[in-house]
């Protein structure tokens, strides 16, 4: 003889093989601990009712049925009784059409008004609790800051830009020269106007001797317009403002960096911090990515390419935001839909280690892709050095 357990909001009840209503154990009316409750059951952890329920009976019958896996194993964990999972089961659906009737013969409530309201309370409770938990997911934060750092990106690049043409009212000439960005802030920042530049403070911004010469030479034969001091400290100003920035960059560049040695260290061994931070972005989350299959993570942030290939027939891209890697790049570019290829599985095995708790085998995982770039390397390199034959023309 067998006996079926349901799990539901308002507790927990024993009902015989014919559906009649054998026992029940009610969960307390507040609806955090009846969250807290169903939480613990979903993850296979027994609560105190599951054995208040079971026990006086477990001698009694020879088996209980469960609707579910997890509760299922929480009973047998706590009782050691035999257990079966059925769902769904025609038992189960007869139950669950008398069950307001059953928790108002019961009195846990005076009408099913009222038990309808307090299921409602607590999904809400599971639902705030469930986002709070999300929010709390280390691999979230890794997202914020990858797209915080894009931002600071985009605002650098907009007030370099703007600082160029600023200063370049004054020394035209200096930005043919020093095209590094952050070099030619560092300069503006700290020298000011032409006026200022002598070989030593030149030399020891710039590091490079011919070029702090080359500097100097411009600077004495600048066609620029001289600056008022009020001009000269707002620009001064705004340099100093975006090497702020630049600083800023850096620490969120190496908090990043923190955050993924600690969520997903493999990803970051195999490819980087950055890239593997904007895929899990792209995916959505490190749960998401571990189970998307590796054709998709090749081409993560080639989507507009992708449909756009779907939608006129024509060739889809080979690689999305891991295009970004030096395999790719910087192969031929007869061979970087294979390397692609490699690179997806790989990230797709370590997606799977970081996100379910496997062992740290970055290195191994990131040798093994090194090796078949490598081979493809030297397969194109071979294939270019072979005499290729002419066609002879057929005469008409």
């Amino acid at each position: 003889m067998k006996a079926y357990v349901f799990d539901t909001t308002y507790g927990l009840f024993l009902v015989d093989e014919e559906g009649n209503h054998i026992y029940s154990i009610p969960y307390p009316k507040d609806p955090k601990q009846v969250a807290e409750r169903i939480r613990h059951l979903a993850t296979g952890t027994p609560v105190e009712e599951l054995v208040r329920l079971i026990e006086p009976f477990k001698n009694t019958y020879e088996a209980f049925r469960f609707e579910r896996d997890e509760v299922a194993e929480a009973a047998r964990k706590a009782l050691g009784v035999n257990v079966e999972v059925e769902s769904p089961s025609p038992v189960g659906v007869r139950f669950r059409q008398q069950l307001l009737d059953l928790v108002v013969s019961n009195k846990w409530f005076p009408t099913p008004a009222e038990a309808l309201r307090f299921a409602h309370e607590v999904a809400s409770t599971l639902s705030i609790e469930q986002i709070a938990r999300e929010v709390m997911r280390r691999d979230v934060l890794a997202i914020q800051v990858v797209k915080y750092i894009d931002s600071l990106n985009e605002i650098i690049n907009m007030l370099t830009n703007r600082l160029v043409e600023w200063y370049g009212v004054h020394f035209p000439e200096l930005y043919k020269i020093v095209d590094d960005r952050e070099l030619f802030t560092r300069i503006v920042a700290e020298l000011g106007t032409r006026d200022n530049f002598t070989p030593e403070k030149i030399r020891e911004i710039v590091g490079s001797k011919d070029k702090a010469d080359a500097i100097l030479r411009a600077a004495d034969r600048s066609v620029g317009a001289p600056l008022r001091k009020p001009d000269t400290d707002r620009i001064v100003n705004t340099a100093h403002l975006i090497l702020d920035l630049y600083k800023e960059r850096e620490r969120c560049a190496d908090y990043l960096d923190s955050i993924m040695n600690e969520v997903a260290p493999n990803i970051r061994e195999l490819v980087g911090t950055t890239i593997g931070a904007r895929l899990i972005a792209l995916a959505g989350g490190l749960d998401k990515l571990a189970r998307l299959p590796s054709s998709t993570i090749q081409v993560l942030g080639a989507e507009k390419a992708l449909f756009r290939a779907l939608r006129r027939g024509g060739r889809p891209p080979k690689h999305g935001v891991i295009f970004q890697h030096p395999w790719i790049h910087g192969s031929p570019r007869r061979i970087r839909g294979r390397i692609a290829r490699t690179l997806a599985c790989k990230l797709s095995i370590a997606a799977r280690l970081d996100y379910f708790g496997g062992e740290f085998q970055g290195p191994e995982l990131r040798k093994e892709v090194e090796e078949r770039v490598r081979k493809l390397r030297e397969q194109y390199a071979r294939e270019r050095l072979k005499p290729t034959r002419r066609r002879r023309r057929r005469k008409r």
